[in-house]
């Protein structure tokens, strides 16, 4: 499929910043092309809410509809301590086009986004892997794509592996990377990835209910930890963040299936695990638990690029940036900086706009990102905010679901004031 018509944007990545990227060249008279090295996208996935920015992005691509009818709508967010409840957020009273929050599982995000792709005539690439890449060009990147196929090996017992198919070449314009956490290409350009902190633990539970007890995000704040309880369209995720000792490493010449630890060395997750959980760190929570249908260990950080590109190739999304599993910031502002990322691509292919509009771009989105991920003081305490609140400030700001004037809006309902406004 590749040849067709010449791509002027290569998309790698095939996650929600991915496709919004994609599918906004596409509506901007720009040919996208876009790749993704799985065969499709995680049943499961940790992000689950889009913000009020990021539902009037979807308005205007045409998708937000179909999201917002499989959606839990929530428009409150209250932290507590205990079962002291310490500070709440009203969304409702944001002065936006769509003051709340829609929790939405995202994977019927990106359906939505791959069959939005598929009527503009893009359709994504999967089982197709970035392998080479040369930045060095004055008027393109160079790139090598390797096409992945599946054959059965084995013997005795069958298993299906990965083979190189077929190595496509291209010549593109530009490049833009939503390729992970992991991202080849940041990787390839020799970018850092600064970590703020180490790596913490977490235990995600979900379990289906058909009454969802309550219809607001709750975050659990407990010393330097923070534990969250999210409504979800007939269901209920539990996020729980365990000691930083809690994750056994397990070498290769252990056995990793020991009677106290699952998979990747974290303890075993089981119905009995969430109940003792719960009685910790939610001692409000007196509702009935259903049947757990996932659960999962994992570990989330706080990271960022100390670039966001360079010359024809640029990072969006978790390349760029990472933060914990609260205020799902990182995904929600990828989605922002997709548009205007790609709003300087078109200016630059049709308009002749300067390619050191990128740099400017980029960079204007990369500044905000120490203060959501709560590692600036940029901020202003007035006689009336909770000595609760200053205390735990820097806990609070990466669970908030908000980000640019939003965010900014929803901390002065505890009288904290935004020093430097953030777009």
């Amino acid at each position: 499929m590749f040849g067709k018509k010449k791509a002027e944007v290569l998309v790698v990545g095939a996650g929600p910043v991915g496709m919004m990227a994609a599918l906004l060249l596409k509506k901007n008279g720009v040919h996208p092309q876009i790749i993704d090295r799985f065969a499709r996208t995680n049943v499961h996935s940790y992000a689950l809410a889009l913000h009020s920015k990021s539902l009037s992005l979807l308005n205007q691509v045409g998708i937000l509809d179909p999201i917002l009818n499989a959606s839990q709508i929530l428009s409150a967010v209250s932290f507590y301590a205990g079962t002291e409840q310490k500070a709440a957020f009203d969304l409702s009273k944001l002065s936006a086009e769509y003051p709340y929050i829609a929790v939405v599982p995202q994977e019927q995000l990106e359906s939505q986004l791959e069959r939005a792709l598929e009527r503009e005539g893009i359709p994504v690439m999967w089982n197709h892997r970035l392998a080479e890449l040369d930045n060095e060009h004055e008027d393109c990147v160079a790139v090598r794509i390797e096409r992945l196929a599946e054959h059965m090996t084995g013997y005795a017992v069958a298993r299906m592996d990965w083979f190189v198919e077929k190595n496509i070449h291209l010549e593109v314009p530009f490049v833009l990377a939503a390729d992970g956490e992991h991202s080849f290409a940041r990787r390839h350009m020799g970018i850092d990835f600064e970590r703020f902190g180490s790596n913490r633990h977490f235990a995600i539970f979900e379990y289906a209910t058909q009454n969802v007890p309550h219809k607001e995000v709750r975050i659990m704040v407990d010393g330097y930890k923070q534990h969250a309880y999210w409504p979800m369209p007939e269901k209920v995720r539990w996020i729980f963040e365990l000691d930083a000792d809690a994750r056994k490493s397990v070498t290769a010449n252990e056995d990793p299936q020991l009677p106290q630890f699952g998979s990747n060395g974290f303890p075993v997750l089981n119905a009995d695990s969430l109940h003792r959980l719960l009685a910790k760190h939610a001692p409000w929570f007196n509702e009935t638990v259903g049947e757990i249908d996932w659960r999962i260990g994992v570990d989330f950080s706080k990271r960022l690029a100390t670039t966001s590109g360079k010359n024809r190739v640029w990072l969006l999304g978790d390349a760029a940036h990472t933060t914990l599993p609260f205020g799902v910031q990182s995904m929600n502002v990828g989605l922002l900086e997709a548009k205007r990322l790609t709003s300087e691509l078109v200016g630059i292919l049709r308009d002749d706009t300067s390619i050191e509009r990128l740099n400017f771009s980029a960079e204007e989105h990369r500044a905000a990102w120490p203060f959501l991920l709560g590692e600036t003081a940029d901020l202003h305490m007035g006689h009336e905010v909770q000595p609760w609140v200053k205390d735990n400030i820097a806990q609070l700001l990466p669970c908030i679901p908000a980000s640019g004037s939003d965010l900014e809006q929803l901390l002065q309902q505890l009288g904290v004031q935004v020093k430097h406004a953030y777009a």
